[in-house]
């Protein structure tokens, strides 16, 4: 009997000093989230196994009453706490503290009944002692239903911290994962050892204080606040980053269904995709329903990135878009992060550059580059399609007398009318450009020489009618020569098209001017 007393005392003292020893860990790092519920739950913890304690040493049923007593504080403070500890270190506390507060009152109002108990026996009905093999003389309590259904309630209440646990611990690495499972593990360890001692080993007779109970617990708990340095800024700034980070997240499991999102990413999907309705719960595919090539990014499950063009409010808009899927062990997909990056700003000073880069500043219309670019691209495709190319080439007549009779202004002038002509007459389709100080050049797909004669006379008319003011008020009179060619031979390189057109623009220069020649052979 002495040495299983002995043993028994050798626990509960130990259990009381890794007790302490978390709490003031806790107390040092009261601030950080969850610390303040676990040393409440610490402290609680401490009185349960020294009311345990005094407990057993002292004699009389009075004074074992009140250890007893003291005990509950211990019993019934515990679970409730492990539950706030839950949710305020997932950062929860916005969502679910208003519950825990209710869900408190229950060992709130079980431990105010039974401190005042010998009142009402609401609680309990009486008490005896009873001789024990372990620790000499131990004190039996006669609950009343309503006391047992308290305490049953009770019990079941740490499933709600593990329960919360569980769901955080999804979002974390792996690192912080581990800490989480032991954080569950002393939690369901205690339940696991209580439910052992009822259904067991108290109908043999034998009485183990449930203090003694808790102690694996506590050491488990241990090793992981100070092995891991539990209350690192590290999990606070994971959380934090999450919300405040300049790019879109979301968290996908395997069956295509959305657990999460940070802030950002419910404003680019309301944005760009006008999802206005909870999307966490929703399919991703149903949130992409209208963006087929990020559904096929999200089938692939490797690791790649697209951009995604979008409309909304009649403007363009332009999204990055990457998936990293989430493994387990064997490699196995278990669910898929999603991040997209709003690169709209980006994108568009990126083609305002090449629009810079190939247009012309003065007459906005292409620049030797821009429509050598394009005007390749163009007859590549109707060669590949068999239809007709035209080409224009244009050229002020006389310029270098407009410049000297009325300025180079004017001359600028000129030039603007007659790229202001071009755009008038010519499609939208047709590619126009300035490839040189006054010559023009201009393709058109689907049109012949002979239709390209019509319209190239519609522009020389054009310019010999137009009458323009110069800045001081005089009338400049220009006209224009022009050349044209088209890809009679279909196999025809864009280089000998520009040339041919080229050829018949010297002809008609070299002759009349203000005159439209075709090239021939």
């Amino acid at each position: 009997m002495i040495n299983m007393q002995s043993i028994n005392n050798f626990l509960l003292i130990g259990s009381s000093m890794i007790l302490c020893a978390i709490a003031v860990y806790c107390l040092f790092h009261r601030k950080m989230p969850g610390a303040f519920p676990l040393l409440i739950q610490m402290i609680a913890a401490t009185l349960w196994v020294i009311g345990s304690y005094l407990e057993i040493h002292t004699k009389g049923l009075e004074a074992k009453i009140l250890w007893r007593n003291v005990q509950q504080i211990g019993v019934f403070i515990v679970p409730i706490s492990s539950v706030l500890f839950a949710v305020d270190y997932s950062q929860q506390t916005e969502r679910l503290k208003k519950y825990v507060y209710i869900l408190a009152g229950i060992p709130i109002t079980s431990l105010v009944l039974i401190l005042t108990n010998r009142f009402h026996n609401i609680m309990r009905t009486g008490f005896t002692i009873k001789d024990n093999s372990i620790t000499g003389q131990s004190l039996e309590v006669h609950s009343t239903m309503i006391g047992s259904i308290l305490l049953t309630i009770n019990f079941f209440i740490p499933i709600l911290a593990i329960v919360i646990l569980i769901e955080y611990r999804k979002r974390l690495s792996k690192h912080y994962k581990k800490q989480i499972l032991l954080i569950i593990l002393s939690i369901s360890l205690t339940l696991f050892l209580s439910w052992v001692k009822s259904a067991f080993i108290d109908g043999s007779g034998i009485y183990i204080p449930v203090a003694v109970l808790y102690i694996p617990s506590s050491i488990i708990l241990f090793y992981c606040v100070f092995r891991y340095n539990f209350f690192r800024l590290s999990p606070v700034a994971r959380d934090k980053v999450f919300d405040i980070i300049s790019e879109g997240i979301l968290v996908v499991n395997q069956r295509g269904i959305v657990v999460d999102k940070n802030p950002y990413a419910e404003t680019l999907i309301k944005k760009y995709f006008s999802v206005n309705s909870e999307i966490i719960g929703a399919s991703v595919f149903d949130v992409f329903i209208n963006k087929l090539e990020v559904q096929q990014l999200l089938l692939k499950k490797a690791e790649r990135t697209i951009e995604v063009k979008l409309n909304y409010k009649e403007n363009s808009g332009y999204l990055l878009c990457s998936s990293h899927p989430l493994s387990m062990g064997d490699n196995e997909v278990v669910g898929t992060v999603i991040v997209l990056s709003d690169i709209t700003e980006k994108k568009l000073y990126e083609i305002d550059l090449l629009v810079r880069a190939e247009r012309d500043w003065l007459t906005q219309l292409l620049n030797r580059q821009g429509f050598n670019s394009a005007s390749h691209r163009v007859l590549k495709k109707a060669n590949v399609e068999n239809k007709p190319v035209s080409c224009l080439m244009l050229d002020v007549d006389y310029f270098k007398k407009i410049n000297d009779t009325y300025g180079h202004a004017n001359g600028d002038r000129v030039l603007q009318n007659l790229a202001k002509i071009l755009d008038a007459t010519l499609r939208k389709e047709d590619i126009i450009g300035r490839i040189g100080g006054e010559e023009f050049a201009v393709i058109m797909i689907g049109i012949d020489k002979k239709n390209a004669l019509i319209i190239a006379e519609k522009i020389r008319k054009g310019v010999e009618e137009s009458s323009l003011a110069s800045i001081d008020g005089d009338t400049i009179n220009y006209t224009v020569s022009i050349g044209i060619a088209d890809n009679s031979n279909s196999d025809m390189s864009q280089e000998k098209l520009l040339r041919m057109a080229d050829i018949a623009l010297y002809k008609a220069k070299e002759t009349l001017r203000n005159t439209i020649i075709i090239y021939n052979e």
